[in-house]
């Protein structure tokens, strides 16, 4: 099954389970939180989706550190204490699913990677990746960052005074830092062709997740055509560079940590599709 067309139908599959999940809930008790339910207008969320960072700050100012957001028939918690993240993201995680329609639009871009693959594959994954992560790795990492921001720097003072597209200059230096640090080589002849796929995709991913129906995108309309258009360029690109690696000898970058990486149970390390 295509990856679009598999995304689609898990989309599918959890609003059917969250739908029969709210149907089955008990009436309002003491034990939820407070929080206003979340109208759709046209199809969109509304005034969260035109002011997000807004919207957040005021659910948090009028109903507390613990926030019930309701759309339609899917609920949210906004949660703000830090102890209440911490029990969420660390000392009980496993009781916390990953699922949710932000992140089938992720999937789409990112694959099931590390930062979109939850439950067992997701425990696997950190294990095999954790050693590349090592605290004196990590540092010769910002050692990259810091050099290729101080080139920035430097092209900037030399050019004097003139007028520079933050937005798109902070996205290439970000590519940039991701090419050495993951791929031990330099990007920029492909920067402007992945700039413009990772701005269109996640871009398009974010109006997406506001819209009702934003997350079909198999019927080929002009905006999906282009979705999977900049969506296989990354995917061209990167497996690309995977490729290459394979054939070539090991390396100190990420992407050779991570090729060299091994389950300590299994013996077995990550496939093409992981490594995505």
């Amino acid at each position: 099954m295509h990856p679009l067309a598999q995304t689609t139908r898990e989309f599918l599959e959890e609003m059917v389970r969250n739908s029969s999940a709210t149907l089955r809930r008990p009436p309002p008790g003491r034990g939820r939180a407070p929080g206003p339910r979340i109208h759709t207008v046209g199809g969109a969320l509304g005034p969260i989706t035109t002011d997000l960072m807004g919207s957040l700050e005021g659910y948090w100012r009028d109903y507390g550190d613990v926030v019930r957001l309701r759309f339609m028939a899917a609920t949210a918690h906004l949660v703000s204490d830090p102890e209440a993240i911490g029990h969420v993201l660390q000392e009980n995680h496993r009781s916390y699913s990953k699922r949710s329609r932000g992140l089938y639009m992720l999937r789409l871009i990112l694959g099931n990677g590390l930062l979109t693959s939850d439950g067992e594959f997701w425990l696997r994954q950190r294990r095999i990746a954790q050693p590349s992560f090592a605290k004196r790795r990590i540092e010769g990492f910002a050692q990259t960052m810091v050099a290729e921001a101080e080139d920035v720097a430097t092209a900037w003072r030399a050019a004097g005074s003139h007028s520079t597209d933050l937005t798109r200059a902070m996205s290439q230096l970000t590519l940039q830092v991701i090419s050495k640090c993951a791929f031990g080589a330099s990007l920029k002849s492909q920067a402007g062709e992945i700039y413009d796929a990772v701005h269109f995709t996640t871009e398009d991913a974010h109006h997406r997740v506001n819209e009702l129906f934003g997350a079909f995108v198999q019927p080929p309309t002009r905006r999906n055509q282009a979705f999977r258009h900049h969506a296989g360029t990354l995917d061209r690109i990167v497996y690309g560079l995977i490729e290459a690696r394979r054939r070539g000898g090991p390396t100190d970058d990420l992407l050779g940590m991570l090729l060299e990486a091994r389950d300590t149970d299994t013996g077995e390390g990550m496939t093409d599709k992981q490594l995505r």
